[in-house]
């Protein structure tokens, strides 16, 4: 494992050490389980198989955004993950992912929100699911981001940026896509 990862991991180790009593039965043990499963995703990237990693990293992220709360509230997923992603920008006192996207990821998100593949419409028309057309949608789903972008909106740039890999979730864990290959 690589020393800047290994370091990430063990304070993410120690923060969750760090938790108050309370909150060990509940916040705490969606951490330790998310650590283990980000510890999983990491051997996943270093074993070359981006497949396995991104399902490993998304059950991580999975651990720590899923609350049975939201489950009893009858949250949609994507809700879920709005309530989430609102939450940690209001908690992000230091900035650390606004960095993340405005300053160290803000082109391979761009470039993410470009590909046709990560967007559903795409393949409800592709496979005859829907007779509209998917590029007006997806012309005007960017204009969205692109609005999102330039005002440096986090939340919704995660939203948009995380219904996008909700796809690929999708096309990996239900087998719309083939292990290891480009092709669909």
């Amino acid at each position: 494992m690589g020393t800047m990862v290994a370091s990430v991991l063990d304070e993410l180790r120690q923060k969750e050490q760090s938790l108050p009593y309370r909150y060990r039965d509940t916040v705490g043990c969606r951490v330790h389980r998310a650590i283990s499963w980000l510890e999983r995703a990491v051997i996943s990237l270093e074993a070359d198989d981006p497949d396995g990693a991104f399902i490993f990293f998304w059950i991580s992220f999975n651990s720590i955004y899923s609350a049975e709360v939201n489950y009893r509230k009858g949250l949609r997923e994507r809700d879920a993950f709005a309530d989430f992603f609102n939450a940690i920008v209001a908690l992000d006192t230091n900035q650390s992912v606004y960095n993340a996207i405005w300053k160290r990821f803000s082109d391979p998100i761009r470039s993410l929100l470009q590909n046709k593949h990560l967007f559903q419409p795409y393949w409800d028309s592709v496979n005859d699911m829907n007779s509209g057309s998917w590029q007006a949608e997806f012309e005007k789903r960017r204009g969205i981001f692109y609005h999102a972008f330039s005002s440096q909106d986090t939340e919704t740039v995660l939203c948009i940026l995380f219904d996008r890999l909700y796809v690929l979730r999708n096309r990996l864990i239900h087998g719309g896509a083939a292990w290891n290959s480009s092709r669909t």
